[in-house]
């Protein structure tokens, strides 16, 4: 599975506070969802969410984790957002039409 998208999940689980809200913000099935983060704990050979049937909790490993994959994840939106910026013009191009001269 797609790691980047398995930590997108798992960061909209906790944000969302489910994995439900995580795979609609994702377009994706609950178990679709559940899915990502189960295959990103098992390549990380850690559990990184304590699941009930009624809510979500990380474990102390999950909240290390958590942090930093949040930090990683807004530093790429922002990198996104800059970029697309500079391709913005900036300034006024201001165009005349020609004239006839009459002699």
């Amino acid at each position: 599975m797609d790691r980047f998208t398995s930590i997108g999940v798992f960061v909209a689980a906790i944000d969302e506070g489910s994995l439900a809200a995580a795979a609609r913000r994702f377009g994706l099935s609950p178990a679709m969802a559940g899915k990502y983060v189960t295959a990103l704990e098992t390549e990380l050979n850690a559990r990184l969410l304590q699941r009930t049937t009624r809510r979500l909790s990380l474990t102390d490993v999950g909240h290390t984790y958590y942090d930093r994959c949040k930090r990683i994840l807004e530093a790429f939106d922002e990198a996104n957002r800059e970029a697309s910026d500079s391709q913005r013009a900036v300034g006024w191009s201001h165009c005349y039409p020609p004239t006839a001269r009459r002699s």
